[in-house]
C-alpha cells in the first residue's frame, strides 16, 4: 500500500490554516501584547497569590506574529516570554520588536507539498508555530500543533498506538514548595514546555528532577526495546516499569508556560509565589496501556496541551503533549504500520489456504479410508462365506474332518484373522492356532481355559452375551473390542456367527490400524473446527465494528439533512416576514395586507385553512374578514360570539399564544361550529393588537393532528406584528383624517422644502383657494410680507430640530 494513498497524505492546506493569527508591529509594549494573547486575563483586576484562578482556553493564543508594512519580521511566542522572566527582566518598558524571534522559520503557499512537508519543518527546526507566505511574502495564516492536531484525526492509527510508544519519560518535575520564578528558569534552561509539579521529596536540589535522570541505563534500555516491540507489533506493550519510591514521583499538578505568561500578566511575584498555590490540577492523567485516541479525546474535551502519563500507584511515568501525538504521522512508521498490515493479511490469506488445504486433504483420508473398510468388508465377507463353506463341508464330508494336521495348521498359518469355537456357558474354547497373539499374551496355558480365565473378568461378560445373542437370534452378530497384549492395546473387529445351537465360531480381525487413522482424523476435524471457529469469530468482529461505523455515519448524515431542512424553513419564514414587512411599509390596504398575510401564513407553514377574525366590540362578536381554504361564502358573513368556549375568544381574553395539538382533547375551550364543519384537529392563534385595543386573531389550523413547534409559533406571532403595526397606522391616519375635516380653524402639514402637504377645507372657505392651488404655492406665498422673515427663520429652527 503507498503512503499516498492514506487518507491524511492529501489534507489540504486550508484545513491545517489557521486564517486570522493574531498581528503587532514591532513597536507595540510588551505587556499589550501579553494582553491580546490572553484576552480573559488581560481584562482582570489584580488578584493575589492565593486567589483561585481560571481562564478560558479558548480565548488565548500562545504566540502572535510581528509583521512591518504587512511584512513578516518575527514572531514572539510563550517561550520567549518564559525566557524573560527567566532572566528577571522588567516587562514594563519592553516592545515586542525587542525580544522576538527575528527572521522566523516561514513556508510559502506554492512550496506546500502534503502534510509531512509541514511535520519535517516543524520536526527539524523545533518550532511549534509555522507561517504561511503568498508569493507577494503577505501572510495568509498559520500552521501550529493545535490546527495540526485538529484537522488530522487519523482515528484508527490513534487506537493503534499507545501512550507508552509515544511519551516522553524524560519529564523535568519540581517540588511543590519550588517558586514559580525557579520553574520559569527551569524551563528556559531545558527548552520546555511545562514542569510536572510532584510531593515534596528527600533531594539535594529542587531542579535535579529529569527522569531521564532516574533509574540506571538498563531500565532506559528496557524501555526503548519494549518500544521497539510495540512499534512494529501495533499493540500496546505488556511492559512492567518499575516502582520504587525514592525514583517514582507523584505527581499532584502542572506549570506550563501559559501559565507563567498568565501570573506574569496579573503582576504575581513570581519570585515569592510557590508552585502548590497556582498550579493547575487536578491533573489530566493518563496510563502508558491508554491508546493515543483516549489522550486526543481527553485534549479536545478538556482544552490541555499536557498530559501525565502515571502508573499503577499514581506515580509519574512519562508525559504525553501534542507533539507526541503528531509523532505517529511520520512516514517512516506510515510505512511500518503498513508493512506490518500487510503481513497481517499475507498472514490470514496464507493460513485460510492451509485450511482448504487440510480441509482437502480429511476429506481425501476419509474416501480412502470408506474405500479401505468396504475392501476389508468385502474381504471379511468373502473370508467368512469360505470359512462356513469349508465348515459346513468338513460337517457333511468325514475325509475333510480327517485332513492332515499339516494341511490344517498351514491353512490357520495364512489366516491373519483369530478364529475360535465356543459354546454358550464359554466353558469350552477351540482356539484355531492363527495369531495366537492376537488374541492372549505369549506363554499362556489355553488348555482347558473358559471366556473368564482367557480375558478379563470385567469384559467377559460382554462377550457372554454376544455369544448368546447370535445364538438366540441365529445371526451373525458384529461388534469391536479392544484387549491389552503386553503395553500395547489391540484393536479387534468381531463376527460371531452361529455353528449350531449351542456353540459359534469366533473370527476377529485387526482393526488397530484402522482405529489410529480414525483417532488422528478425529483430533484433525477438531483442530480444524477450532481453527474454522476462531477465524469466523474474527470476522464476525470484524464485520460488527464495520457495521456500527456505518451507521453511525448514516445516523449523522440523517441528522444534518434535517438541520438543513429546519434552517431553510426558518430562512423561508424569515424572508416571507420580510417581504410582508415592505408591502406593509409601502401603505398597502389593510384589507389587501391582510389577505396576503393569510395566505402566507397558510403557505408557509403548510395549512389547509387560515383566517383572521376582527373583533367587534360592539357586538362581542367575531367577524370573518379575511381566510384561507374554508367553503364559499365564510369569508366577511361568519359571525362567531366571543364568548370563552371559541378559540379565537380564549386567545383573545387570554393575549396569549395559543397552540392546539388536538381539538377533541382539548379542554379550555371546546371550538366553534365552524372548526367542528370543517374536522379541524390542530392548529394555533395569536392576537391582532390595535391602537387602544386589540383588533383580532390570526389563527391556522389543519385536519390532521400536529405538533407545532416554537420556531411557527414565532413565524406567526410575526405575521400578527406585522398586521399590527399596519392597523395602528390605519387607525391613526383615520383620526387623523377625522381631526382635519371637522376642525374649524387652519390646520396643515408642511414640508421641509417650502411645500405645504396637506390642509384642511377650512382653509379653502377662508383662503378662496382650491387645495390644488394652495399645494402649487410656496408657504412662504401666503404669508404677510411683515412675517416673511420671522416665518423662514422658525421654519428654520424647526428644520434644524
Amino acid at each position: 500500500m503507498p503512503l499516498d494513498s492514506l487518507p491524511i497524505y492529501s489534507c489540504s492546506l486550508e484545513k491545517l490554516l489557521e486564517p486570522s493569527p493574531v498581528r503587532v508591529t514591532s513597536e507595540s509594549p510588551l505587556l499589550e501584547v501579553l494582553a491580546l494573547m490572553n484576552p480573559a486575563v488581560g481584562s482582570c483586576c489584580e488578584i493575589k497569590a492565593s486567589d483561585k484562578l481560571t481562564f478560558s482556553p479558548q480565548e488565548q493564543t500562545n504566540y502572535v506574529l510581528v509583521t512591518e508594512a504587512d511584512r513578516l519580521v518575527g514572531i514572539f511566542t510563550e517561550r520567549n516570554i518564559v525566557e524573560l522572566v527567566a532572566s528577571g527582566q522588567s516587562l514594563a518598558e519592553i516592545t515586542v520588536g525587542e525580544v522576538m524571534t527575528q527572521q522566523p522559520i516561514t513556508l510559502k503557499q506554492v512550496e506546500f507539498q502534503d502534510v509531512f512537508t509541514v511535520l519535517s519543518i516543524l520536526r527539524q527546526h523545533r518550532i511549534h508555530h509555522l507561517p504561511i507566505l503568498d508569493n507577494q511574502e503577505q501572510i495568509i495564516g498559520a500552521i501550529t500543533s493545535q490546527t495540526l492536531r485538529t484537522a488530522l484525526q487519523a482515528v484508527e492509527m490513534l487506537k493503534w498506538r499507545s501512550v507508552a510508544q509515544v511519551m516522553k519519560t524524560q519529564v523535568i518535575h519540581a517540588p511543590a514548595t519550588s517558586s514559580l520564578l525557579q520553574l520559569a528558569q527551569l524551563m528556559s534552561q531545558h527548552r520546555i514546555s511545562c514542569v510536572v509539579i510532584t510531593q515534596d521529596e528527600e533531594m539535594g536540589e529542587w531542579g535535579d528532577g529529569e527522569m531521564g535522570r532516574r533509574g540506571d541505563a538498563e531500565t532506559r534500555r528496557r524501555g526503548d526495546k519494549e518500544k521497539r516491540e510495540s512499534n512494529s507489533q501495533f499493540s500496546i506493550p505488556n511492559s512492567q516499569f518499575p516502582i520504587p519510591n525514592s525514583q517514582f514521583p507523584i505527581p499532584i499538578g502542572i506549570i506550563t508556560e501559559q501559565d507563567i505568561v498568565r501570573f506574569e500578566l496579573l503582576g504575581l511575584e513570581l519570585g515569592n509565589t510557590q508552585a502548590q498555590m497556582v498550579m493547575s490540577k487536578p491533573l489530566g492523567c493518563l496510563h502508558p496501556e491508554d491508546n493515543l485516541w483516549v489522550a486526543y479525546q481527553q485534549m479536545q474535551q478538556d482544552y490541555l496541551r499536557h498530559l501525565v502519563v502515571i502508573g499503577s500507584a499514581g506515580e509519574l511515568l512519562g508525559l504525553v503533549t501534542q507533539t507526541s501525538l503528531l509523532q505517529i504521522l511520520d512516514p517512516i512508521e506510515l510505512y511500518r504500520t503498513v508493512e506490518v498490515l500487510q503481513q497481517q493479511i499475507y498472514q490470514l490469506e496464507a493460513e485460510q489456504k492451509e485450511c482448504q488445504q487440510a480441509e482437502e486433504e480429511i476429506n481425501k483420508l476419509k474416501g480412502e479410508l470408506e474405500r479401505l473398510i468396504i475392501e476389508r468388508a468385502i474381504e471379511l465377507k468373502v473370508t467368512n462365506k469360505e470359512l462356513e463353506q469349508k465348515v459346513r463341508d468338513g460337517q457333511l464330508t468325514e475325509q475333510k474332518l480327517r485332513m492332515s494336521e499339516a494341511e490344517i495348521r498351514g491353512f490357520f498359518e495364512a489366516m491373519t484373522d483369530v478364529v475360535m469355537i465356543c459354546d454358550r456357558s464359554g466353558k469350552n474354547i477351540k482356539i484355531a492356532p492363527t495369531h495366537p497373539g492376537k488374541l492372549y499374551q505369549p506363554g499362556t496355558d489355553v488348555v482347558k481355559q473358559t471366556l473368564d480365565k482367557l480375558w478379563d473378568e470385567e469384559n467377559h461378560y460382554n462377550y457372554l452375551t454376544q455369544i448368546n445373542r447370535a445364538l438366540d437370534t441365529q445371526q451373525i452378530i458384529n461388534f469391536e473390542y479392544r484387549l491389552v497384549n503386553g503395553e500395547k492395546p489391540v484393536w479387534l473387529s468381531a463376527k460371531i456367527s452361529p455353528i449350531s445351537e449351542d456353540a459359534v465360531v469366533w473370527v476377529a480381525r485387526d482393526i488397530t490400524e484402522k482405529k489410529w487413522v480414525e483417532e488422528q482424523l478425529e483430533v484433525a476435524r477438531e483442530e480444524l473446527e477450532i481453527r474454522v471457529k476462531e477465524r469466523t469469530n474474527q470476522i464476525e468482529e470484524t464485520n460488527e465494528i464495520l457495521l456500527a461505523e456505518i451507521r453511525d455515519r448514516k445516523r449523522a448524515e440523517i441528522e444534518r439533512k434535517k438541520a438543513e431542512t429546519e434552517l431553510r424553513i426558518r430562512a423561508h419564514q424569515q424572508e416571507a416576514i420580510a417581504e410582508l414587512g415592505q408591502r406593509a411599509l409601502a401603505e398597502m390596504e389593510l384589507d389587501s395586507l391582510i389577505k396576503e398575510a393569510v395566505n402566507l401564513a397558510a403557505r408557509i407553514l403548510d395549512v389547509e385553512y387560515c383566517k383572521v377574525a376582527e373583533f367587534l366590540s360592539n357586538l362581542d362578536s367575531f367577524r370573518l374578514v379575511a381566510g384561507f381554504g374554508w367553503q364559499k361564502g365564510a369569508i366577511g358573513q361568519s359571525i362567531v360570539r366571543a364568548d370563552k368556549d371559541s378559540q379565537s375568544a380564549y386567545t383573545l381574553h387570554s393575549s396569549e399564544q395559543v397552540v392546539v395539538s388536538d381539538l377533541q382533547t382539548e379542554n379550555r375551550f371546546g371550538g366553534s361550529s365552524l372548526l367542528h364543519q370543517h374536522d379541524v384537529v390542530s392548529g394555533m392563534s395569536v392576537v391582532i393588537q390595535g391602537k387602544e385595543s386589540p383588533f383580532g386573531v390570526l389563527s391556522v389550523h389543519t385536519t390532521k393532528q400536529r405538533k407545532f413547534s416554537q420556531d411557527d409559533v414565532n413565524f406567526l406571532q410575526a405575521i400578527s406584528n406585522v398586521l399590527s403595526t399596519a392597523v395602528e397606522r390605519q387607525q391613526a391616519e383615520e383620526q387623523l383624517n377625522l381631526f382635519f375635516h371637522l376642525s374649524l380653524d387652519l390646520f396643515c402639514i408642511a414640508g421641509f422644502d417650502g411645500y405645504l402637504k396637506r390642509i384642511n377645507p377650512h382653509f379653502e372657505d377662508l383662503l378662496g383657494y382650491t387645495e390644488a392651488e394652495v399645494l402649487a404655492r410656496p408657504l412662504i406665498g401666503f404669508v404677510h410680507p411683515e412675517d416673511v422673515e420671522a416665518t423662514v427663520v422658525m421654519v428654520e429652527q424647526l428644520s434644524d430640530g
